[in-house]
């Protein structure tokens, strides 16, 4: 059993990390945040001092359901598997407490299943396919092979090699990947097709606006990019909020702004755990640390971008950063 201090702000464990400790709130403030099962949106609750957490993750050897954040300066009390199981076997009253959040956690999760069995069934699934597979077909045509590739993904999710258009996509990814000279893709933003394919109602979304940051960035104009994605932040579409705050993390560290860079990816991630751009979020956070000489701070983030899967281009690059430090 150990003790560990954690400053205001700093992040205990990540949504995904796997665990084979325990952890109580011995002082201070913290909050999980995790997604909800009943709204799919973000959610937070308070971690009391005396409060466990990180249990289920040790206890079923699944990776972390949430982000556990300081609000304050804590202390933690950091415990072991086989102390845990002395410390349940001499206090029944812990399993009590535990049983009671684990029912609650059950019946939430079945109110999100059967809520997704009747949205599937509404779902016009033909009609979703053919709609990606244009989107796609739109963008090679016009030679824009990003957007292209990032439709013709969104279609594999969701069709099977029985679906209309299946192995006409799969020859249309691989023409892409050539085109875009890469073989992986996996950091490939989103068009605003895609983005807007569950919200063609919202008119606040300016299309132009947003390809346009992206082409900025990808020209290394990065004081005007941020600019752009500084004003979607105001955006009523969350995944383009989201891919904005991100991508202007990146754009700070472009231009040598290391601090503005750790602080908006911090808060990033803090803000959405489950986001695709997490991964490489922590990547930038563990060179902006080694670009202001703090590079044990950047070997830890490095190794946690290294660990999370895909193995893609992100890992790669973060195990090269770990040998040169």
């Amino acid at each position: 059993m150990q003790t560990r201090v954690y400053q205001a702000g700093s992040v205990v464990y990540f949504a995904g990390d796997k665990s084979d400790r325990v952890y109580i709130l011995k002082e201070g403030k913290a909050q999980s945040i995790f997604l909800s099962e009943e709204t799919g949106y973000e959610a937070r609750e308070a971690i009391n001092v005396g409060e466990f957490f990180g249990v289920k993750s040790l206890l079923g050897d699944y990776p972390q359901e949430d982000t556990v954040q300081c609000l304050s300066d804590c202390v933690v009390i950091i415990i072991t598997y086989e102390e845990f199981e002395n410390l349940v076997a001499k206090n029944k009253s812990i399993i009590i407490k535990m049983l009671r959040v684990f029912s609650n956690q059950l019946r939430r999760l079945n109110k999100k299943v059967n809520k997704l069995v009747e949205k599937a069934e509404d779902e016009e699934e033909t009609n979703q396919l053919e709609g990606l597979y244009n989107i796609g077909e739109f963008y090679f045509k016009n030679q824009k092979y990003k957007n292209a590739l990032y439709a013709y993904k969104r279609y594999f999710q969701y069709a099977d090699e029985n679906s209309a258009f299946y192995h006409t996509v799969e020859n249309k990814i691989k023409a892409c990947k050539e085109k875009l000279n890469i073989t992986d893709d996996s950091d490939i933003a989103p068009p605003l097709d895609i983005i807007n394919e569950n919200n063609s109602s919202n008119n606040d979304i300016n299309n132009e606006d947003y390809n346009k940051a992206l082409e900025l960035y990808d020209n290394g104009d990065y004081i005007n990019s941020i600019k752009l994605f500084n004003a979607l932040l105001k955006n009523e579409n969350e995944t383009i909020t989201e891919n904005s705050i991100f991508y202007m993390g990146k754009c700070y560290y472009n231009i040598d702004k290391y601090d503005n860079a750790s602080s908006i990816l911090l808060s990033a991630i803090k803000k959405y755990p489950k986001s695709q751009n997490v991964k490489e979020a922590i990547l930038f956070l563990g060179k902006a640390c080694e670009k202001t000489g703090d590079k044990e701070k950047a070997k830890a983030y490095y190794k946690k971008a290294a660990s999370m899967p895909p193995n893609d281009n992100i890992s790669k690059e973060a195990e090269k950063n770990i040998s040169k430090l």
